[in-house]
């Protein structure tokens, strides 16, 4: 029997959250999976790094000091350059 390995590569995920224990853990879980982790501290922090970094998926705690989740994902929305279409998605081949 032909068994072939492959090796998926992960993204990186941006984790906004003023608890540093809810980074470390979301950290500890995803670390391992392949994911590249990107913990910061507060919603300004989160929308610097956005500017800097290129991030598949974004968590964010609701209530964070200086912006809020809510305040994150509403600049999020309002640029451009964050817009996902359906040609930015890469199914893989079988």
């Amino acid at each position: 029997m032909f068994h072939q390995s492959h090796q998926l590569t992960a993204g990186s995920v941006l984790i906004a959250d003023d608890q540093a224990a809810n980074r470390e853990l979301l950290e500890e879980l995803l670390t391992p999976q392949g994911y590249k982790v990107i913990p910061v501290p507060d919603g300004a922090a989160a929308v610097e790094e956005l500017a800097r970094s290129q991030v598949d998926l974004v968590i964010l705690d609701v209530m964070m000091p200086h912006l809020s989740g809510f305040e994150v994902c509403e600049r999020i929305k309002a640029n451009p350059r964050y817009i996902l279409s359906s040609s930015d998605l890469n199914y893989g081949a079988v």
